[in-house]
């Protein structure tokens, strides 16, 4: 006679992955990089007293779920997600605007022009470009200003050969200049927080990892699903070495499921049999 798996206890390791699937069941993104996993239900407790201010009961009115973890790299997908957006991929039907810093070592070659890497992108008939000296320890020593002519402190832009020039005289051997400019990218992503678009609710699968209380051999699963979450609008994460995106969702209850569940949590054997 066949024996039930049943498992009652395991000692957990870590989580180790997460997948959120829209409504349509198609994957919105996806991270093997989760740590400080956690899940918070709270129940609204509500008393009766008596006369006297004695407690004659305690009734439970209602519950909330929420569900949390960071995800230790910089995830652009997740990123997007967490702002109700999607990712952007440059192409060069569908380029990106992009920031370009670039720092040039004055020489004898360059003390009057220098050339760009990128053309600079126009906004309307205007290429705005940002020119400035820095000093040994990179402070603004000396800022120019752009104009249709050269002259002392004014510097132009030509578009047809991305050139930047300068009066003589205005620059020196071995200055550091420092060119602050916009350009269309074929080859950038770019991820969007928005004042009018929000995360919106699907299916939160969170997969963690354990071993058997009796053989640390014996690796066990156990998968956390959450029918309705909902990554919540407000977030905040450092940006540094140490940087991580935090993830809390607001988890409703499956209304229309059978048993009202918040989330589930199952265990399958590490061997399973095939299933009939």
């Amino acid at each position: 006679m066949a024996i039930n798996f049943d498992i009652n206890a395991f000692v957990i390791e870590r989580p180790t992955k997460a997948i959120f699937m829209n409504s349509d069941d198609t994957t919105a993104w996806y991270t093997n990089q989760v740590q400080d996993f956690s899940v918070k239900v709270d129940g609204e407790e509500q008393t009766k007293q008596d006369a006297a201010g004695n407690t004659i009961a305690t009734v439970t009115k209602g519950k909330t779920c929420t569900a949390s973890f960071n995800v230790a790299v910089y995830d652009f997908n997740i990123l997007a997600a967490r702002n109700g957006t999607e990712k952007e991929i440059a192409t060069t039907t569908s380029k990106i605007t992009t920031p370009a810093f670039e720092e040039v070592t004055i020489t004898t070659s360059n003390k009057e022009s220098i050339v760009l890497k990128y053309p600079v992108k126009a906004v309307g008939t205007k290429y705005s470009v940002s020119v400035t000296i820095l000093t040994k320890d990179g402070s603004p020593k000396r800022i120019f200003k752009q104009g249709s002519a050269t002259s002392a402190g004014v510097f132009t832009y030509t578009s047809a050969s991305r050139t930047v020039a300068f009066a003589s005289g205005d620059l020196s051997e071995g200055d550091q200049v420092l060119i602050v400019y916009e350009y269309d990218a074929t080859q950038a992503v770019r991820v969007v927080a928005s004042g009018d678009k929000f995360p919106t609710a699907g299916k939160l699968y969170v997969q963690v990892a354990g071993f058997d209380i009796c053989d640390q051999n014996t690796r066990v699963y156990a998968y956390y699903r959450f029918p309705t979450a909902k990554l919540t609008s407000s977030y905040e994460t450092n940006i540094d070495l140490e940087a991580t995106l935090p993830m809390e969702f607001n988890c409703a209850v499956d209304y229309c499921g059978t048993d009202k569940k918040f989330y589930d949590v199952v265990v399958p054997s590490a061997t399973p049999t095939a299933e009939e």
